[in-house]
């Protein structure tokens, strides 16, 4: 499901999402329909606890692991094809030089986060001493300090790596 801005087509778009649905439409209907068989058991639940066969509890257990099995596939999938319109919306965006979309009453836009890791730690303490930025390094690299000096001087500090994740968000229009 990976691809660029100008390599996607509305056609083969529709087809997958054509896809998805029908794959989540049905795993989320037989879902239901357990649930309500569970909604029923759990209002019986301490006649069952006390009365019921211990192999009948067992069996109960089996069905609910299945159950929670079903719905961590149909999470995934859902969460997969959220991924996947956030990437496409994000190239879009890229694609069209705009900040943001407003569309529906909530407005589409981009955040990044900078995540900073240790790469060199004798190149980052000599640093923090000669600069007198003790403050860079606790447990973990203070990610707001690396922000700021990244900010101030345009590079990261020695000894500092990063990655930059960009993720699509959402929010109500005012």
């Amino acid at each position: 499901m990976n691809m660029s801005g100008s390599e996607m087509n509305n056609q083969e778009f529709i087809l997958e999402y054509a896809n998805v649905l029908e794959v989540t439409a049905r795993d989320i209907l037989a879902w239901e329909e357990k649930a309500e068989a569970l909604v029923i058991l759990s209002d019986k639940i301490e006649e069952i606890r006390t009365e019921v066969d211990r192999s009948v509890l067992l069996d109960m257990r089996l069905q609910l692991d299945s159950l929670k099995k079903a719905s961590a596939r149909t999470d995934k999938l859902v969460k997969s094809c959220i991924n996947w319109a956030d990437s496409a919306i994000l190239l879009r965006l890229q694609d069209e030089q705009l900040d943001n979309y407003s569309y529906l009453g909530k407005i589409y836009y981009p955040s990044t986060t900078v995540y900073p890791s240790v790469a060199d730690r004798n190149a980052l303490e000599a640093h923090m001493v000669e600069s007198g930025r003790l403050d860079i390094l606790g447990n973990t690299l203070n990610r707001e300090v690396v922000n700021d000096y990244l900010e101030q001087t345009g590079e990261l500090p020695p000894g500092v790596n990063s990655i930059s994740r960009t993720r699509l968000n959402c929010r109500a229009k005012p």
